[in-house]
């Protein structure tokens, strides 16, 4: 049975859809309030407040683009504002690669990729860092990709991207560890959201065929991340900091 997270407070960037959405709902049922980031959709990020607070917990929302120079102060302004306190950081925002092979890549979609992926997260790290070292323990999980782990080509500025905050991530676990701070990557692979499923998200017979190409025979869910790092920022993780854990259902190195 899942061992109750005592009232901490989480903020989680990218939390309208997909991932970050199962996120709120996951440390919601192990008792977490939760700080609901997003974007664009509002009515989105509502419904997973809704989500929260069905699950018997309180949320609130926060707008902002992540890679802009206040969203992250107004993040944590929000959570002291609404609840007192911040116990966890989810950095998962994020956007889609162009695409294209790295040497024709735009500069702008390189330093775009590395604002959204490693710069906001950064920021958000920086501002939440005092309030974390409040707790008796804190926790930061950064939501990456094997696309930092494979290389894959045309996923340029984007792994680059991931790959730089992974290596944040992993330098910050091993400075905190003694100030009771536990700092984890999560690095999903091919996961069904609205973000990176383009049409099988909306077309069941491809999704059905996608799903074909898989080890287990589907495709990830969000849900499936959403419950390692609900595990990870729980007291049932009391020693894993500084950990990459990738999620690509045994698909290869």
């Amino acid at each position: 049975m899942a061992e109750a997270m005592n009232d901490r407070v989480a903020i989680v960037t990218g939390a309208s859809r997909g991932i970050g959405a199962a996120i709120a709902s996951a440390l919601a049922a192990r008792g977490c309030d939760v700080v609901v980031h997003y974007q664009h959709d509002r009515a989105a990020a509502e419904a997973t407040r809704a989500a929260v607070e069905a699950a018997g917990r309180r949320a609130v929302t926060a707008q902002g683009a992540i890679e802009a120079p206040d969203t992250a102060q107004a993040l944590v302004d929000a959570a002291l504002a609404a609840f007192g306190r911040i116990d966890i950081v989810i950095n998962n925002a994020g956007i889609v690669n162009a695409g294209f092979a790295l040497h024709e890549s735009e500069v702008a979609e390189v330093e775009q990729q590395f604002r959204v992926h490693c710069l906001g997260a950064f920021a958000l790290t920086k501002a939440a860092m005092p309030h974390l070292l409040k707790q008796a323990r804190g926790d930061m999980v950064y939501i990456s990709s094997t696309a930092a782990k494979k290389l894959i080509p045309l996923t340029g500025p984007y792994a680059m991207a991931k790959a730089a905050a992974e290596t944040m991530a992993i330098i910050m676990a091993k400075e905190l560890c003694r100030q009771g701070i536990h700092v984890n990557v999560v690095g999903p692979g091919l996961t069904v959201t609205d973000m990176n499923m383009g049409k099988a998200i909306a077309d069941a017979a491809a999704l059905a065929e996608l799903d074909k190409t898989m080890p287990f025979g589907r495709v990830c869910r969000s849900e499936e991340v959403a419950s390692v790092v609900a595990f990870l920022c729980s007291p049932e993780n009391s020693y894993a900091s500084g950990e990459r854990i990738y999620m690509d259902g045994a698909r290869g190195p």
